[in-house]
């Protein structure tokens, strides 16, 4: 006589996760997107993916954490809720909408990075410019400045003018842009109502 099984295997995934993995695939194919697009572009944002862990997400054998489900929606231009559509409680919606501002945040603390990064390499050259051009007319006042045109001489004047205007806005703008959150991107405590659901 067979004997019963008294117990399941209970899926480990969350079940917004099915949902979401469906989605997933349906809104890639829309795309025209290969699993390997997919995965690069995902690792462009910020979440190191391959074509093979794509492939399981999709396949329900590899679950999906809740900031990957952020990214990969973003990538295929989608709504992490909308694709995920099956909410079970309130904790995982509020979980899932933590997921996306601090994805944004992040993202938000990359470019402000890269920005900055790129402002220093502009702010060395527009100084390396004025320092060839003070020595450029130190040449010039030995040479005497009869022998050179004033015309184009003032022409290097206006466009190191315009240097200095520019590295002088960007310099503002970066100031503002410093720590925008505080720090680093946080998740905030999830509320009381939330937890007891």
């Amino acid at each position: 006589m067979t004997k019963r099984k008294t117990t399941e295997t209970q899926d480990p995934r969350l079940p917004w996760e099915a949902t979401f993995a469906k989605s997933l695939a349906r809104a890639r194919q829309a795309a025209s997107m290969s699993q390997n697009e997919l995965a690069r572009r995902a690792t462009e944002s910020g979440l190191p993916l391959f074509q093979q862990q794509i492939q399981r997400i999709e396949n329900l054998t590899r679950p999906v954490s809740l900031n990957e489900a952020v990214v990969l929606a973003r990538v295929l231009h989608g709504d992490p809720w909308d694709m995920a559509a099956q909410m079970v409680d309130d904790a995982t919606a509020w979980e899932l909408l933590n997921a996306a501002h601090q994805a944004a945040e992040e993202a938000a603390l990359r470019t402000i990075r890269a920005l900055r990064d790129e402002y220093f390499r502009f702010n060395a050259a527009v100084h390396e410019a004025a320092n060839r051009f003070d020595q450029f007319d130190k040449y010039r006042q030995e040479r005497g400045p009869e022998k050179f045109n004033q015309e184009d001489l003032e022409a290097f004047r206006s466009r190191h003018s315009r240097l200095a205007a520019t590295d002088s806005v960007l310099a503002d703008a970066l100031e503002q842009l410093t720590n925008p959150f505080d720090d680093e991107p946080r998740l905030v405590s999830l509320p009381a109502d939330a937890q007891d659901a």
